[in-house]
């Protein structure tokens, strides 16, 4: 379970993101080590940020606010963030995120927004 600093670092990164993703940002999801209690002081913050019509462009500006927030805090915890898009029809395939089966598997990797 998240520590009382890592809850508040968590929140600062979901406004932050929200400021640059409006309502494309659908959810942040935090998983890894840290989420299961199972960190050491050097784990990092592991974040999944699901984005609606996510592009480069839109998923660069993610991972800048992220590293924003680990700049306010002295880079403790480092954060690995992965934007990713919802969808129904795909999963996430070991192969681009070899996470284990306690991953919530109802995304896919960030790709160009087709439409636009």
């Amino acid at each position: 379970m998240l520590n009382q600093t890592e809850r508040d670092i968590v929140e600062e990164l979901k406004g932050r993101m929200r400021e640059v993703a409006g309502d494309r940002l659908q959810e942040v999801i935090v998983y890894g080590s840290r989420a299961w209690g199972q960190a050491s002081p050097d784990s990092d913050l592991d974040v999944a940020v699901i984005v609606q019509g996510c592009t480069p462009e839109l998923e660069a500006a993610l991972h800048e606010s992220a590293y924003q927030v680990m700049w306010d805090h002295d880079f403790s915890p480092i954060i690995a963030s992965r934007s990713l898009m919802p969808t129904t029809s795909q999963l996430i395939g070991r192969k681009a995120f070899p996470f284990t089966g306690k991953w919530p598997r109802r995304a896919s990797p960030c790709e160009p927004d087709p439409g636009g």
